[in-house]
C-alpha cells in the first residue's frame, strides 16, 4: 500500500483491539503494530466503537450508550489513519 499512494495521501487501518475466540479470523492488530508496518508514516489514532454485546444491550438508551462510549477502554476497534509525508 505504502509504495501505491501518493506523498501527502493516506492509508486507513480499521482493527479490532483484541482477539474474538469465537471467531479466528478476527486478530488484535495493535496501533504499535501499525507503526511496525508503517514506520515512516504519521499515524494519529483513535479507538472506536463501543464494544459490540454492550452497545447491543444499551443501544436503545442514548444517554447511556453515550456515556459508556466516552470511556475508551470499553471502545472495540482503532481507527489510524497514516499519513505518507510529502
Amino acid at each position: 500500500m505504502w509504495q501505491l499512494i501518493a506523498p501527502s495521501e493516506a492509508v486507513v487501518s480499521y482493527d479490532s483491539r483484541s482477539t474474538i475466540p469465537q471467531n479466528p479470523y478476527v486478530g488484535k492488530v495493535t496501533v504499535e503494530r501499525v507503526r511496525e508496518l508503517f514506520p515512516h508514516g504519521r499515524l494519529p489514532a483513535t479507538k472506536v466503537i463501543l464494544v459490540p454485546p454492550l452497545a447491543r444491550r444499551v443501544a436503545r438508551m442514548t444517554p447511556l450508550y453515550n456515556l459508556l462510549n466516552a470511556v475508551p477502554i470499553l471502545r472495540s476497534h482503532n481507527l489510524v489513519t497514516i499519513f505518507r509525508p510529502a
